[in-house]
């Protein structure tokens, strides 16, 4: 009983650490959403190439879709006439982030640590779309399904989708993927002492293999695996490790490499996991090597609880439970 205790208040603590960066990064995805149109984004796609695959990997990066909302939407720029490389870029780069979990991991990991996840993010799309071009060249896209217009959107209208996308959508699509995080980071930290887990594991290779095996078939988001790494961390891993979580959680799971087998055949679907592993340990492990400990802000510390730590993670939870509620009445 008291082991469940303290991993409700490990992970209600971690919820208030995260609240103020999701709720400000919610806000951003809303804006994002409406800015930045679908329809735009698939006509810069067209055949395979290197363009193609650099405007995706850009593109794909900052865009507000979870691990399991971009699969339809790559899905539908495949059937747009976007190239297998464009695709499986756009595939790779965008659930790794979003400016939803830029915002939180600057605020709990530092800038430092955000500009490394947001170039390997890039990077991955890069490789894994560059690599599905040269290796698996046959590529017969379908042809361009026609857009429909329609009436300009008013003021108001664009102000209530931002509002609803950014708070009650996106909460609703990565909400029980972040309450997962959340929990396994409460787990992580209640069963492992400060630095336990990291004097059984190690720092060498295999604790970046270990991370892999669990990721790889994970569902978890981009702001859902912030946690996870934080505990990981805390536990006594590396930040080299806990980079390859953050890589191979968002970008790879069961349902993706599925969906990629059915759409674009099994060697794409092999060269898509095969590059993401594969960029994941060697920033994990060049992460180790160029970067000095003292180089990372400290992570979150729950000896001091403030009364707004509470009220944030609160708030949080009505958002989430919010949201959720409207999604499981549809």
């Amino acid at each position: 009983m008291d082991m469940l205790k303290n991993i409700g208040v490990q992970t209600w603590l971690l919820a208030g650490e995260m609240a103020p960066y999701l709720l400000l990064g919610f806000a951003f995805a809303g804006v994002l959403r409406v800015l930045v149109r679908p329809s735009l984004v698939m006509r810069h796609f067209g055949k395979p190439g290197f363009w193609q695959t650099f405007k995706a990997s850009v593109i794909g990066v900052p865009m507000p879709l979870c691990s399991c909302g971009v699969i339809p939407v790559a899905a539908s720029f495949r059937r747009q006439g976007a190239g297998k490389g464009a695709t499986t870029a756009f595939l790779a780069a965008t659930p790794q982030l979003g400016v939803d979990s830029v915002v939180a991991t600057w605020g709990l990991l530092g800038p430092l640590f955000t500009g490394i996840r947001v170039a390997l993010a890039f990077i991955s799309g890069m490789v894994t779309g560059l690599l599905v071009d040269r290796l698996d060249p046959s590529d017969e896209p379908a042809e361009p399904e026609e857009q429909s217009t329609a009436e300009p959107a008013t003021k108001s209208k664009r102000i209530r989708d931002m509002l609803h996308y950014g708070f009650v959508s996106l909460p609703g699509d990565i909400g029980r993927a972040l309450i997962i995080g959340l929990l396994i980071a409460g787990v992580i930290s209640a069963l492992m002492p400060d630095g336990q887990l990291g004097a059984w594991v190690g720092d060498g290779f295999l604790s970046l293999v270990l991370v892999t095996l669990v990721a790889v078939p994970m569902y978890v988001c981009s702001t859902g695996s912030i946690p996870v790494a934080i505990a990981l961390m805390q536990a006594g891993l590396t930040p080299g490790v806990a980079m390859v979580f953050l890589i191979t959680g968002p970008a790879t799971n069961a349902a993706t490499v599925s969906m990629l087998w059915n759409l674009m055949g099994w060697r794409t679907a092999c060269i898509y996991l095969a590059s993401i592993v594969a960029v994941a340990w060697l920033s994990g492990w060049g992460l180790d090597q160029w970067f000095p400990s003292d180089a990372w802000v400290d992570l979150p510390c729950h000896d001091h609880v403030s009364m707004s730590k509470h009220v944030w993670a609160a708030g949080l939870s009505l958002l989430l439970g919010h949201a959720l509620w409207r999604r499981w009445k549809k």
